[in-house]
């Protein structure tokens, strides 16, 4: 995995349990349903990209040859 999409994958899931547990804090609870479904949702799609995201034989192919 490219440090790029890491870095990518984990600032995003950072975020969302941000505004999950904002959302458990607030008081308001309009503002408080909205943090908590953008920080479930966030869990959520970072989560699958993480695990969907798998480089191709084509990639790793041209990843050795380029560290020989």
């Amino acid at each position: 995995m490219k440090m790029q999409r890491l870095l990518l994958i984990l600032s995003a899931m950072t975020a969302s349990i941000f505004f999950f547990f904002f959302g458990l804090i607030t008081s308001v609870e309009a503002i408080s349903t909205i943090a908590q479904v953008l920080g479930f949702c966030g869990i959520v799609f970072t989560s699958l990209y993480g695990l969907l995201s798998k480089r191709t034989k084509k990639e790793l192919y041209e990843e050795e040859k380029l560290q020989m």
